[in-house]
């Protein structure tokens, strides 16, 4: 049987995330990335049915990478331990969170933002 209730998320005892929307595409700015984007609509946990225009979208570009011959890669990997040698890859995101208005509003024209980067080695 199918729910047909929005999937919802709180956050701190105050606010739920309903999920509003999601997409995923390759990324026009990085050749061989996937861009994935979500939509949430924000609404008090105490008022459920309250009207709130406030959203939060999170975008997250995933990509491909080699594991040699990036010091970039090569610095943040030593932080994280002893990558497995035998792959030639690893799995690199990129993560925006955006607070936003409304959901018309453009990511430059948010309330707040976090951005936060993941490394996986598969």
């Amino acid at each position: 049987q199918v729910s047909s209730e929005k999937p919802a998320w709180e956050v701190g005892g105050r606010w739920q995330l309903q999920a509003a929307g999601a997409v995923a595409r390759p990324d026009p700015e990085l050749p061989g990335a996937l861009r994935v984007s979500e939509l949430f609509e924000v609404a008090s946990a105490a008022k459920q049915d309250a009207p709130s225009s406030a959203v939060v979208r999170v975008v997250t570009t995933w990509r491909q990478a080699p594991l040699e011959g990036s010091e970039e890669i090569q610095k943040e990997l030593r932080d994280l331990g002893e990558p497995d040698k035998s792959r030639k890859t690893i799995i690199q995101a990129v993560q925006q969170v955006y607070i936003l208005p409304d959901q018309s509003a453009k990511n430059e024209n948010n309330l707040g933002s976090l951005i936060t980067r993941f490394v996986y080695s598969p």
